[in-house]
């Protein structure tokens, strides 16, 4: 290939290459400067093209293999910025709200004083019903989210043990 020729396929050539480079999910600047690059470097290696018409193809493979080596040169981890306020979400306390959600709101109210730490005497009285109503009761709630998250719906059976717990 002659001077003038590649001199002509690079003025028709060059937006393509960096067309081509865009298409990849290069920004414009710097695939305009991989396809400089890759145009340069296509001329100092003229000698190596085996067939003129290819040179776009040619060209255009040489600036991606730019743009991979560069790739592979840059760091792979990056940092990650801290969360506003400095303080890292509670997940607990997430999950739970989904996990009562599929509580009835009586029930939810129960197991929430539950976890207070009230004991299940002073809610049997707050609710003016036995010690043991209060444990059915929670336990039912407690089988209720638990068939739910399981995606079962035996909620029905109490044995002995279960209601004492």
């Amino acid at each position: 290939m002659t001077r003038d020729a590649y001199g002509s396929a690079y003025q028709n050539g060059f937006r393509l290459t960096v067309r081509f480079l865009l298409s990849r999910g290069i920004g414009k600047e710097s695939a305009m400067e991989f396809a400089q690059a890759a145009w340069v470097r296509g001329w100092e290696m003229l000698a190596q093209l085996r067939d003129e018409n290819m040179v776009g193809t040619w060209v255009n493979s040489i600036a991606l293999n730019y743009y991979r080596k560069w790739l592979r040169q840059q760091p792979n981890l990056s940092v990650l910025p801290d969360l506003p306020g400095g303080q890292e979400p509670n997940m607990a306390a997430i999950d739970l709200n989904k996990i009562l959600q599929f509580v009835k709101p009586d029930d939810r109210q129960l197991l929430l004083r539950r976890m207070e730490g009230v004991s299940i005497s002073e809610i049997a009285k707050d609710h003016q019903v036995s010690d043991t109503a209060i444990r059915l009761r929670l336990l039912r709630a407690r089988r209720t989210a638990r068939s739910q998250l399981n995606g079962t719906s035996d909620t029905s059976r109490v044995t002995r043990n279960e209601a004492a717990a």
